[in-house]
Parts: structure tokens; C-alpha cells; sequence
């Protein structure tokens, strides 16, 4: 169904109103003139009534004038022909008037209800399809759990603490930790044979830094190489072409890119089943890749500060480097938010937070160690009245789960705007501030 467009009015519909109603003043002026005919009734304004409620205000109201504008003309050609009283013209064009008006409303209401219609079609559409890729994701899960019961999250973080110990910038994608980068790859991916290619002074090299299965150069003039270069996202061929044996050597190329737009390399698969060719598992690959590449990316920049702080988060450290740049040079304010508990305090924050965690905040629990509670909560692009929003809704939420506000828990709170300060003096400050005592902190 079609959703409602603004009215048109094509030109035969308009020959249609002007002339319909001149057609009939000159049929009745014929009739006229030729036999005698007496009534009372105006039956030449049912000409331009119909007009209106068939196509609407607008048209009814040019009908009507056309009709009046005719019957003036006519009393010259037709004698006999009564010329029309005033209250007929009126009285027509009221009434005209009255069944667009009412023609244009029910249009416009039957639009609307064609309208909704349509968009409720969509939705049953589209919550249909995702009802059916649900389940079938659900089937998929089940299956994998079944026969693999280590997730892809845990082995991700699993190789994100390797990366850590690497040595930062595109060295973590070479040796072990390639190889394990590559392994996870076809683990979940089916890959046969592949190689990792890594850019060193903005050129790519021929030589794999890591490889699975048989080792092999990079063939920099296969299409689907240059087509990954030039387009920056997967290339592979499609099934007929492969069976055409119109590709190349390789069956899929990725481009291994951080979320700066940092090119770190190239995923080259020269063998792998021809039906793991498919958009998911090319999906799969690709964000396994980006997340290390990612991780490779805050790794470098966090360096320096995790070297302090070694117990910091990662996504804690690498978020705060960020805003902290941005409020340096563009003025967006960023917040930290500082909670600490009076040593009487037995409740614990901890999970309440962790359960109501949007999606840009960040946490570092107990930053000065057990011994001296505290949840440090990183507001990316929020300034004090933001801030205070978050406050006011973690004290609603503790209100509706624990029964009380914070304050009465023995939590308190401390709003640390991110200014000129540098994150490693910022943070040497908040976690001595943990170790003083409380009185201190308030």
C-alpha cells in the first residue's frame, strides 16, 4: 500500500471541473429554449456538488464559478433561458462549499488511515523477519554452545590480555599473538588457509607477519587485494564467478582497520569452504579483526598511563585519554564522578551501577585497592548538570532496589570535571583522596 502523497490535480481532471458544469448550463439552455420547462429546483448546482465530493474543496469551488460564469454567458445565446436568481447562486455555493469541505476532510482522514495501515504492514513485516532471524540465531546458539562452550567474548578478552603484553602498534598483530588472532579466526570462521599482512610506513608488505596453513607472498595484483585497498571493507568472489574460475587466487580479502580509520593490515584467505563464503561469517571475521585492531589502538595511546596505573580498565584509560583530548581542544565537557563509603558502610554500589551501565560510561571499581571502597565513573560528554541527572537517577534506582537513597548507605558522591588536568595527575589525586580519610574527601 502506498502512503499518502499531497493531492495532484491533472489536467483532465480540471478540463473536468471547468467544463462539466458549462456543459450542463448549455443543455439546460438548449432545453429551454426548445421546450417549456418549469421548476423551482436549482438542478444545475448538482453538477458542481458532485464535483465536490468527488475530488474536494478546491475543485468544488472552481465548478461552482465555472457554472456561474456560464449561466451569465448563456442568457445571451439562449433568450429563452431564465437567468439565474441570486439566492439559486447562493444557496448552490453554500451548499457547494459545504460537501468539498466535507469530501476534503474524509479524503484526508481516509489518507491518514491508509497511512497507518501501510506503516503497521511495514512493522509486521520487519518484527516478522527479525521474529524468524531470531530464532534461527537461537538454533545457531544452541548448537554452538553445544559443541563449543568457550564464547567468542572470553576468547577475545582472552587474547585482548595477550595484546597487552605485547609490544604496541601493529608488532601485537606478528608472532604468537598473530597466530592466535588467526587461529580464533578460522575457529570461528572456517578458514582453511590465510594469511596476515601488515602495513609498516603506509605500504603493505608481501611477507605474512602471521600465516595459517601453507605460507605464501601477497599477490598485490589480484583484483580482490586492490579491491580491499581502494574500498577500505571485505572483498571476496561470488560463487558463480568461482565456479566460472574467473577469480583470483584468493577467496577473501579484509582490510584490518581501528575505529580512527587506522589501516593495520590485510586478512588474506586463500582456501576455505565454499559455503562459509557467506555475508555472516565475512561479518564475523571482520569484527573480530576490527575489535583487536581496536584494542591494539587503545593499547598504544593507554600505554603510558596503564604503566601508572596497571590495575586501571583498559576501556577506563583509553576512554579518558579520549575525552580528556576532546575537552582540551573542542571544550566537551566530560565529568568523573567519584563515589566513596564511610568506613560504617556495608552496602555495596558495585552491582547497582554495573546493572543500570549505559552505554558511553565507564567504571573503575575500588581504584585505591579493597581496603578503601570507591567507584570512579567516567562521564563521557556530560557536564555537571548532566552529571547530576546520573546522580539523581542512581539515587532512584537505590531507592527502588535497596530502600534508601546513597547518603543514607554510607555512599557519597564527588563531581571531578575533566579541566586542564593532566589523567595521571588527575588519577595520583583521586586515589589519594581514597586513602585519606573520609572527612577529608567531603
Amino acid at each position: 500500500m502506498n502512503a499518502w502523497q499531497p493531492r495532484q490535480y491533472s489536467p483532465a481532471k480540471m478540463a473536468e471541473t471547468v467544463l462539466l458544469p458549462a456543459v450542463a448550463v448549455l443543455v439546460h439552455g438548449w432545453f429551454t429554449d426548445t421546450v417549456t420547462t418549469q421548476s423551482s429546483y436549482p438542478w444545475l448546482w448538482l453538477v458542481p456538488l458532485l464535483v465536490a465530493l468527488r475530488y474536494g474543496f478546491t475543485p468544488g469551488l472552481v465548478a461552482g464559478l465555472s457554472l456561474i460564469l456560464t449561466s451569465l454567458g448563456a442568457e445571451a445565446l439562449f433568450p429563452a433561458s431564465p437567468s439565474m436568481p441570486v439566492p439559486d447562486i447562493v444557496g448552490g455555493l453554500i451548499a457547494t462549499l459545504v460537501a468539498g469541505q466535507y469530501a476534503t476532510y474524509w479524503r484526508e482522514r481516509l489518507h491518514q488511515a491508509d497511512l497507518r495501515v501501510a506503516y503497521s504492514d511495514s512493522r509486521l513485516e520487519s518484527v516478522t523477519r527479525a521474529f524468524y532471524v531470531t530464532r534461527i540465531s537461537h538454533d545457531r546458539l544452541e548448537e554452538a554452545l553445544i559443541a563449543n562452550p568457550t564464547s567468542l567474548r572470553a576468547a577475545l578478552e582472552t587474547l585482548g590480555a595477550g595484546l597487552r603484553q605485547q609490544e604496541a602498534g601493529v608488532q601485537a598483530f606478528s608472532g604468537n599473538a598473530g597466530s592466535q588472532l588467526l587461529q580464533l579466526v578460522a575457529h570461528y570462521c572456517r578458514i582453511d588457509e590465510a594469511g596476515l599482512f601488515l602495513f609498516r610506513d603506509h605500504r603493505i608488505e608481501i611477507t605474512a607477519s602471521a600465516y595459517l596453513g601453507c605460507p605464501f607472498e601477497l599477490d598485490l595484483t589480484d583484483p580482490l587485494v586492490s579491491l580491499a585497498l581502494e574500498r577500505k571493507e571485505a572483498a571476496f568472489f561470488s560463487i558463480d564467478q568461482i565456479v566460472d574460475d574467473e577469480g583470483g587466487d584468493y577467496r577473501l580479502v579484509i582490510p584490518v582497520i581501528t575505529a580512527s580509520d587506522t589501516r593495520i593490515g590485510l586478512l588474506v584467505v586463500r582456501d576455505m569452504p565454499l559455503l562459509a563464503l557467506e555475508e555472516e561469517n565475512i561479518l564475523t571475521a571482520a569484527a573480530i579483526l576490527e575489535y583487536v585492531a581496536d584494542q591494539v589502538l587503545a593499547n598504544r595511546e593507554s600505554a603510558e598511563l596503564l604503566r601508572a596505573f596497571p590495575e586501571c580498565p583498559l576501556a577506563f584509560a583509553h576512554e579518558l585519554l579520549r575525552v580528556g583530548h576532546m575537552e582540551r581542544h573542542l571544550g566537551v565537557e566530560s565529568t568523573l564522578v567519584l563515589w566513596y563509603a564511610d568506613p560504617a558502610a556495608s552496602t555495596r554500589l558495585h552491582d547497582l551501577l554495573t546493572a543500570v551501565h549505559r552505554g558511553l560510561d565507564q567504571y573503575w571499581f575500588d581504584p585505591a585497592g579493597e581496603d578503601h571502597p570507591g567507584i570512579l565513573t567516567l562521564l563521557p560528554f556530560s557536564g555537571p548538570v548532566a552529571a547530576q541527572g546520573f546522580i539523581q537517577r542512581i539515587g532512584q534506582i537505590c531507592h527502588q532496589r535497596l530502600g534508601n537513597s546513597p547518603e543514607a548507605l554510607g555512599w557519597h558522591h564527588r563531581l571531578i570535571p575533566l579541566k586542564d588536568q593532566h589523567p595521571e595527575t588527575l588519577l595520583a589525586g583521586i586515589r589519594a583522596d581514597l586513602r585519606a580519610p573520609t572527612e577529608a574527601l567531603q
